[in-house]
């Protein structure tokens, strides 16, 4: 004969508590990138975004969109592109890399901490491939649609 004891225990329904994930704020306050010309029909234009949000497209020659549009876009994006660039160290980057005629440059100015980091030929062979990626995630993150506000018309006396 088999005795089976049961016993009704307690339950203490416990909940698991989320840790909240904080986004620390990145130093930098805004990255200037412009992408130059070259001797066919590469595009000229620059992007600007500033930690508010606020995205500025400049075009030039050959740019798709040419003028100036202005648009705001998720800050927290921005802030996670602009952590991007503080893990890979940008400002210990070369201020100018190696170029090679014909190969339109990346430029960047980067305003990190009230100073400023200036980043010329980010698109050689010579930088690192980083540089060349992170604009690449900058172009994704701000494409030109029709929710930007057109400021201003590019003329080709335009600087």
């Amino acid at each position: 004969m088999m005795i089976v004891f049961t016993a009704c225990a307690q339950t203490k329904k416990t909940t698991k508590k989320k840790k909240k994930v904080v986004k620390t704020q990145s130093s930098i306050t805004s990255i200037d990138m412009h992408r130059t010309a070259c001797y066919g029909k590469c595009p000229d234009y620059r992007l600007i975004l500033t930690s508010d949000g606020t995205a500025t497209y400049i075009g030039r020659k050959f740019a798709p969109y040419p003028g100036t549009y202005v648009k705001k876009i998720n800050a927290d994006k921005v802030q996670e592109l602009f952590r991007q660039f503080e893990r890979y160290r940008v400002d210990t980057c070369s201020e100018r890399y190696k170029t090679i005629p014909d190969i339109p440059h990346v430029m960047y100015t980067i305003t990190m901490k009230g100073n400023e980091k200036n980043i010329d030929n980010a698109n050689s062979p010579f930088a690192p491939k980083f540089l060349k990626g992170l604009a690449d995630e900058m172009d994704k993150l701000t494409p030109i649609d029709g929710t930007w506000k057109k400021t201003e018309s590019w003329t080709d006396g335009q600087k």
